[in-house]
């Protein structure tokens, strides 16, 4: 049983319920919903799609589920400890929580490419806040594995992704074998560059 909390259009769910499991997805957007089900349709899957906020789904919930995946969703949410604390409770004993957070060297690199010094020194020496006109939250590799210690999972396994492609080059501009070689280059040498790509992709385990 598998809960994609943010489904969007199903660019995960689908492919996951193509392999036979059993998926719900979650999603506050009744147009991204629309078209996870036109999808659905088109791939011939069957996918439970609930529109809302996941904090109130879950909590109609009975059943634990042995994946939550959350991608693409926390580094916008103010509460996102609370939701990675919500996330452990509804998974089974060894369940399995895979989720994205935007890491510190993301933001500092972007607000260095927008000539806004004073932001670049914002989120070096902050984890959160407001940042042109929004609200964002990033982390570095150690603060990330502290938070899912203290949230009571096991070690969380981080991998990067996207370190070149988007901070510093555009996949679109490059030759097919560019974007190969861009590939293999990050997918390498993943340990080298952990906290330094777009996003860290977090699985960790319950521990209950």
């Amino acid at each position: 049983a598998i809960l994609d909390a943010g489904c969007q259009a199903g660019r995960l769910a689908i492919p996951l319920a193509k392999e036979g499991h059993r998926v719900t997805g979650v999603d506050t957007s009744a147009f991204a919903l629309k078209k996870a089900k036109d999808h659905c349709r088109e791939e011939n899957v069957s996918i439970s799609f609930v529109k809302g906020d996941v904090s109130k789904v879950l909590e109609k919930n009975a059943d634990p589920f042995n994946v939550i995946l959350c991608i693409e969703v926390l580094y916008l949410r103010e509460r996102y400890k609370e939701f990675l604390a919500l996330f452990r409770k509804h998974l089974t004993p060894g369940g399995l929580l895979i989720a994205s957070h935007r890491t510190k060297f993301y933001y500092m690199s972007l607000a260095l490419k927008k000539n806004d010094p004073e932001s670049a020194l914002f989120v070096m020496e902050h984890s959160e806040g407001k940042l042109w006109e929004s609200y964002y939250n990033w982390q570095t590799v150690e603060e990330l594995e502290r938070l899912y210690r203290e949230i009571g999972f096991s070690e969380a396994a981080l991998y990067p992704i996207g370190t070149f492609s988007e901070i510093l080059i555009d996949p679109e501009t490059l030759s097919s074998d560019g974007r190969k070689t861009l590939f293999r280059i990050e997918n390498e040498f993943s340990d080298e560059r952990r906290g330094c790509a777009r996003y860290l992709l977090a699985c960790a385990s319950n521990s209950a």
